[in-house]
């Protein structure tokens, strides 16, 4: 039976699929184990994050097996029993992952032994079955998580050669706690929070009784609810025309997740019964999301619901509480559906986005960096104004100035100190709660903006030390090259000393050293004193050869037979 179920996923010969599929399950399987021991030997550094992944990889594993399949059943029981081990810490959880890992070899070597011998000899599937099943029964029962495995294994032989299509899988990107939730414009990014805990403040339910029969659903599941109407809520039929009568709906159905039914009433013409999550059933309790689904995957949630509301209205004394699907357009209003899980009742219902939930890992995360730390703010605008609550004033906050920070939870309620408040969903956001010395209190809902920022005031510090360092440490290199580029000027001036001492004696070496011109010099003197004339003049007698030099600055040399014997302007 089990053949037939899945025979349809195979070819006629083992297809690279199918090879991927196994690699696939063993690695999950491998993860899984390993994530599982590397947390037991770390028994004293909890890890969230690998928490995380142990809990991803432990519904990944889930959502491979068949529920309806006995085999499945069993082996889905064994890996709830593996998990439970590892929650509850038992000490043998190490022993228990090293025989899982030993007998998975075999169990693996056994699966290739046994497609090879049904290639070859064509035995039925059955009996390979029941003979499996004697193997694995006497071994632990671990050994049933492999066993998807081996409902693949019947081969047949066929001849026709088809070519391979390369199927390419994107890959979300990686989950990180620094960000936050937020929408994503590539929708497989979505898959990232597959695993992630989510926490769902505490909210009212809604008093209001002006219902205008449009509402966007919250939490919702895929089946239909009935709710039996309360005798203070009772609901008139009206007619074609929109009068009411005499007769009153029993009961509602509806798709909303614990429903809560608020309001009945006619609207323009039109019985409503108001219905919503129920706030005191789902708030204030964690969630895990274990599934995220787009496109066609989504729509045929949806259009199920949709189904299942349509088949509701065969008995006219039941409400069908429709709103959100036959009103207005859901499917056009939507991109995704997150399947989530309550962490206590591990009741399943969907939601269409997070932003009602607060991230437990960022969460965690910001308490980490913030929380019990010093803040200083370094502002760009030196006007900024923000309000100080602790006596609801307004006033300019200084630049740098210091504040111890609390990271929590907060809604308008704790901020304005008033009871009276009705808390309504999405109140409550991740908080940062500053004071300073003086006993002024301001809050954030984020330490980074576009005109002020705040900074840990030790890694402040750590950054201005290093910046100050860095500047003495430039300063001294400058210093130092200043002092190498001196010295090795002196040494050059002293080397062209020495060269014009040793060359024309003391008293004519020292003026041209120092770029002086004296009567008596030679011609070679006064071009290494001050350098080549720009022009040049000569007259050459019968004893006598006169030479002129002209210099940009207005000198000229007058040379006979080489000699200096007078300077003009």
């Amino acid at each position: 039976m089990i053949f037939n179920a899945k025979k349809l996923l195979f070819v006629n010969v083992i297809t690279k699929e199918r090879i991927n599929y196994i690699e696939k399950l063993r690695n999950t399987l491998a993860e899984f184990i390993s994530l599982i021991e590397y947390e037991a030997i770390n028994e004293s550094k909890e890890n969230f994050e690998n928490y995380q992944l142990i809990i991803l990889k432990y519904n990944y594993l889930k959502l491979m097996l068949n529920p309806d399949n006995e085999i499945d059943k069993l082996i889905l029981l064994e890996i709830e029993n593996l998990y439970n081990s590892f929650n509850n810490k038992d000490k043998n959880i190490l022993e228990k992952c090293r025989s899982f890992t030993i007998m998975s070899q075999r169990v693996i070597h056994f699966e290739w032994k046994g497609i090879q011998n049904e290639t070859k000899y064509f035995i039925n599937k059955s009996k390979f079955t029941t003979n499996f099943l004697k193997i694995v029964k006497k071994s632990i029962p671990v050994l049933f998580l492999l066993f998807p495995i081996f409902s693949f294994s019947q081969i047949t032989i066929g001849s026709v050669e088809k070519k391979e299509i390369e199927i390419v899988e994107p890959k979300p990107i990686p989950f990180d706690s620094i960000n936050n939730y937020k929408e994503q414009e590539d929708l497989i990014n979505y898959k990232m929070y597959i695993g992630q805990k989510f926490y769902l403040p505490k909210y009212n339910n809604t008093e209001d009784a002006n219902y205008t029969g449009k509402e966007y659903p919250f939490m919702f599941s895929d089946s239909l609810s009935l709710v039996n109407i309360d005798p203070s809520k009772q609901l008139k039929m009206v007619d074609n025309i929109g009068r009411e009568t005499n007769k009153f709906y029993k009961n509602i159905f509806t798709y909303k997740y614990k429903p809560f039914h608020y309001f009945s009433g006619i609207v323009n013409g039109n019985a409503y019964a108001s219905i919503v999550t129920n706030a005191d059933e789902v708030s204030n309790k964690y969630y895990t999301v274990i599934d995220v689904f787009t496109g066609e995957e989504m729509n045929n949630i949806l259009n199920n619901i949709k189904t299942l509301i349509n088949k509701s209205n065969d008995n006219y004394e039941n409400y069908i509480d429709d709103v959100g699907f036959n009103n207005y357009d859901i499917f056009d209003m939507s991109k995704t559906i997150f399947k989530i899980q309550d962490d206590i009742t591990k009741e399943q219902s969907y939601v269409f986005n997070l932003n009602y939930f607060i991230l437990v890992p960022y969460f965690a995360k910001q308490k980490e960096i913030f929380n019990n730390k010093k803040v200083i703010a370094i502002l760009t605008d030196e006007n900024f104004e923000t309000t100080d609550f602790s006596k609801n004033e307004k006033f300019i906050l200084p630049n740098k100035s210091v504040w111890n920070c609390e990271v929590t939870l907060l809604s308008k309620k704790e901020i304005l100190a008033k009871d009276d408040i009705k808390l309504k969903i999405g109140s409550y956001f991740i908080a940062y709660k500053l004071t300073n010395e003086k006993g002024q209190i301001i809050i954030f809902k984020g330490l980074n903006g576009k005109t002020i920022n705040f900074k840990i005031y030790e890694d402040y510090i750590n950054e201005e030390n290093d910046k100050k360092l860095l500047q003495e440490q430039l300063i001294a290199k400058n210093k130092k090259l200043k002092q190498i580029e001196t010295e090795k000027r002196l040494a050059k001036e002293k080397e062209h000393l020495n060269k014009c001492i040793t060359k024309f004696g003391d008293y004519y070496g020292n003026l041209v050293n120092n770029g002086n011109i004296a009567i008596g010099m030679t011609k070679e003197m006064c071009e290494m004193s001050w350098g080549k004339p720009f022009d040049k003049s000569t007259i050459i007698y019968e004893n006598i050869t006169k030479e002129y030099w002209y210099y940009s600055w207005k000198k000229s040399l007058y040379f006979e037979n080489g000699k200096l014997i007078r300077i003009e302007k």
